[in-house]
């Protein structure tokens, strides 16, 4: 940082596994505590009332499309399109790891594009909906690309993404890349920015329920 002739030494960020779960070193045991738990509540407590209250879903249906990867050649994708009459924009709702169009934050985003007058696709990228062609990681923006030249997004003219965790972080690289100059916006909820400390975090030993559950949805 330059000021005044001289340079002044920007302190390092430190973004290791370890500075994530002592980010309050200072703080009061009761405040250390609920910054310990804190994300797991923000984690468990949205499933949990998804569960007991439910979000209806606007109709839709059945979305697939293919593309070749030049690793595993063909992969599907697959979706649930739910189309609003004359809508010329539409919302690509992204899951997060192990997730997939059926899962429960999604539906509530469909809801929401429905209110506003927007068609939506929930999507299913590669792997999640054990289609077991290939699997999901954070850098793959090539499923959504695909998604939105199939022909039944083709006559939309406007395309809003939106993400939830690595999908967040998925439509965040994608609206960089502007491969699709209809994209107009994009809505990152939670995404891990800096995907390698973010997955070195999750090998720490107080995820392993979270790794349980999510290893296997891959």
């Amino acid at each position: 940082m330059e000021m005044r002739g001289k340079t002044k030494a920007v302190p390092p960020v430190d973004i290791t596994p370890n500075s994530i779960w002592l980010r309050s070193p200072n703080a009061l045991p009761a405040g250390r505590l609920l910054d310990g738990i804190g994300g797991h509540l923000w984690t468990v407590a949205p499933s949990l009332l998804a569960l007991l209250r439910p979000t209806a879903s606007p109709r839709a249906r059945t979305f697939q499309t293919s593309l070749m990867d030049p690793v595993v050649a063909q992969v599907r994708l697959t979706g649930l399109l739910s189309e609003v009459a004359e809508s010329e924009t539409i919302v690509l709702v992204t899951h997060g790891l192990s997730g997939n169009a059926l899962s429960p934050y999604c539906a509530p985003a469909a809801s929401a594009a429905a209110r506003a007058g927007f068609s939506s696709l929930p999507l299913s990228l590669r792997g999640p909906d054990y289609s077991g062609e290939d699997i999901l990681h954070g850098g793959i923006t090539q499923d959504l690309w695909a998604a939105l030249a199939a022909p039944e997004i083709a006559r939309y003219r406007r395309v809003l993404l939106l993400g939830y965790s690595v999908g967040g972080h998925i439509v965040l690289r994608a609206a960089v890349e502007q491969t699709d100059m209809r994209v107009r916006a994009a809505a990152a909820v939670c995404p891990p920015l800096v995907l390698h400390p973010a997955t070195a975090a999750f090998g720490h030993p107080a995820l392993t329920p979270y790794r349980s559950q999510i290893f296997p949805g891959l």
